[in-house]
């Protein structure tokens, strides 16, 4: 297994001070407190408890069924991205993706993200920075194909439709059009020189790596294919939960929604995205004509389907990993 250089792989990526990791939870607890309160002071909660019961169990369970496929295929997908540097079987893929869940589901602004990067760039021996560099590529081939994905189904849709759905798309691109190039000034033209700009330049060198295995035509083919079949299958749960409910929601409504909710969670907003989820969901089926409360019983199950399970299976991996043997470590002192 080929790894980057030494110094990287023995020194962690420097943790965030503690007043900046409050500042962002209480930023991301407010993000989805002020969204959770926008979706539940208009609906019916008693409604959304009677469609929500309309979901069978047999139903449940298919679309469970798709939520561990669609995690088996992002498994595949972060396998192919880590081949270039790091020789990691899909087991330990699929574990630490799943890791990445559980922490995404404790922690504010997708930082669970980090989490994943640091124990599997550990437990890899290889660069944390690399493999965060593998992460990035996964959302930005997410994001890509989302909003390619909205696009084209907004020339297809009524006008009143893409209307509404430029209205509640727009601040959200809007935002990741800033952040984004933020960044890359930051990286490409604010590196400077002296003892910064080098380290800057460093740490941009490593995240790179993270797009290497795009370089393979195989590789890429199977990355672009993952990333397709993965909102294939997220559609697909929506519009089965949805249809068990009672709602006439078409194939390409169904990618729509979920598209919009997806591409909400790059907010930063509280653990699993509580809130920016439900209310980027409820909206964009509510500007597709579909009641309200139906509509957030369909995207609170489908949001617990996706987030439960995976961090669930994330907590069992974390222990038998990482949190078991520290803890035993430290009983036998």
């Amino acid at each position: 297994m080929s790894t980057s250089g030494g110094s990287d792989v023995i020194q962690p990526v420097r943790r965030p001070a503690a007043s900046s990791a409050a500042a962002r939870f209480v930023l991301g607890l407010t993000v989805s407190c002020v969204f959770g309160y926008l979706v539940l002071t208009r609906v019916d909660l008693s409604a959304v408890s009677r469609a929500a019961s309309l979901v069978t169990w047999p139903v449940l369970a298919t679309a469970l069924a798709l939520v561990i496929a669609e995690l088996g295929v992002r498994a595949f997908r972060w396998r192919q991205l880590l081949a270039p540097f790091a020789d990691v079987s899909y087991g330990r893929s699929l574990a630490y993706l799943c890791v990445g869940h559980f922490a995404n589901t404790l922690l504010p602004a997708r930082l669970g993200d980090v989490m994943r990067a640091q124990l599997a760039g550990a437990s890899l021996r290889t660069s944390r920075l690399s493999v965060f560099g593998t992460i990035l590529v996964e959302r930005v081939c997410d994001g890509v194909l989302l909003g390619c994905s909205v696009a084209l189904l907004l020339l297809v849709v009524p006008r009143d439709v893409t209307a509404g759905v430029q209205q509640l798309v727009s601040p959200l691109l809007f935002v990741m059009l800033v952040a984004g190039t933020a960044g890359l000034v930051l990286v490409w033209h604010g590196v400077g020189r002296g003892f910064l700009g080098r380290h800057l330049l460093r740490i941009r060198d490593r995240l790179a790596r993270g797009a290497d295995g795009l370089r393979s035509g195989t590789r890429l083919a199977r990355i672009l294919a993952s990333t397709v079949l993965s909102l294939i299958g997220s559609t697909l749960i929506l519009h089965l939960v949805a249809t068990a409910i009672g709602l006439d929601l078409k194939i390409w409504e169904s990618t729509l929604v979920i598209g919009i909710a997806t591409l909400s969670t790059a907010l930063p907003a509280g653990p699993a995205s509580l809130g920016t989820y439900e209310f980027a969901g409820v909206t964009a089926m509510a500007i597709l004509g579909l009641p309200s409360e139906p509509s957030l019983a369909t995207i609170v199950i489908v949001h617990a389907l996706v987030a439960l399970p995976p961090a669930l299976a994330g907590l069992v991996v974390s222990w038998r990993l990482h949190l078991g043997p520290l803890l035993r470590q430290g009983l036998s002192v």
